[in-house]
């Protein structure tokens, strides 16, 4: 039971001390998906098409790069992005992050919620090509053809280079 609160403190920690962003697909033909992981974390150094990223091996979200993306509704996903990240989005991806406590009571101020972007179309596509990919078995969403994300990723795909993939998208403004 103590180690369970223990994780659980060091996951509050991690998330609280990130930089939140809460997406919006309302002006998009194509929705958000869900799938039976909904709380997906990513990491640009370990492509979703990466062998070592298979279900249930989710990059560890104490490294510098890895983002806690969370579908929350068809129109609207929270992102969590590592404050060392969002201020250098150059640092090695792979590194831990700098602790300076990892186990502490967290406080966060609600209002400092980013929700200014609104995704195209095809950024929406890329980040349900990451919910999907994490997925262990099933996925959903209101339509049939937002499950299919490989038919609106074009040639010109951002995940044409896998190691910088949609690192644009998820990127909050306050950079």
């Amino acid at each position: 039971m103590f180690e369970m609160q223990g994780i659980c403190m060091l996951h509050c920690a991690i998330w609280v001390g990130g930089v939140p962003e809460i997406v919006s697909a309302e002006d998009s033909d194509v929705k958000f998906i869900t799938s039976d992981h909904p709380v997906t974390i990513y990491n640009h150094a370990v492509p979703p098409t990466d062998g070592a990223c298979a279900y249930p091996l989710d990059p560890g979200i104490a490294l510098r790069g890895s983002q806690t993306l969370y579908p929350m509704d068809r129109d609207h996903c929270l992102i969590l992005t590592n404050l060392e990240y969002a201020k250098d989005p150059r640092t090695d991806p792979l590194q831990k992050r700098t602790f300076a406590r990892n186990y502490r009571q967290s406080i966060t101020k609600i209002g400092s919620l980013i929700r200014e972007r609104r995704l195209t179309a095809q950024e929406v596509a890329e980040i349900n090509f990451i919910v999907k990919k994490r997925a262990r078995r099933y996925i959903g969403g209101g339509r049939k053809e937002w499950l299919y994300t490989s038919q609106r990723r074009s040639h010109t795909s951002i995940f044409t280079n896998e190691i910088e993939a949609i690192a644009d998208i998820r990127f909050p403004n306050s950079r």
